[in-house]
């Protein structure tokens, strides 16, 4: 997840890390990791590659999560701004770190 981020801030292409991405899938449940982590690798995924119906599908799982059970994608509407950029450079409608500070 680390290069994707990393990439948009520095050039690189973030469909580099897909591989990366593949791995940080984790089964089963009791891993210590938050109830989105990998419905958010997911999401991730499917932007770069443009993937509209399984963002869609990440979107209704998150809708049906209980209040307050995310970490990273808390509401449908943090799905939402993937699928309604999608086509764009990952991460582009997003202010740079430097533009935060």
């Amino acid at each position: 997840m680390q290069y994707v981020f990393y990439a948009r801030d520095h050039g690189g292409d973030p469909r580099a890390g897909i591989p990366d991405l593949e791995k940080a899938l984790v089964p089963g449940s009791g891993t210590g990791l938050p109830v989105d982590w990998n419905d958010l690798v997911i999401a991730t995924k499917a932007f770069l590659m443009g993937d509209r119906p399984t963002l869609l599908a990440v979107r209704e799982r998150v809708a049906a999560m209980p209040p307050g059970a995310a970490r990273w994608l808390k509401s449908p509407h943090d799905v939402d701004d993937l699928i309604n950029n999608l086509g764009k450079p990952y991460g582009s409608w997003w202010p740079k770190e430097e533009s935060k500070k």
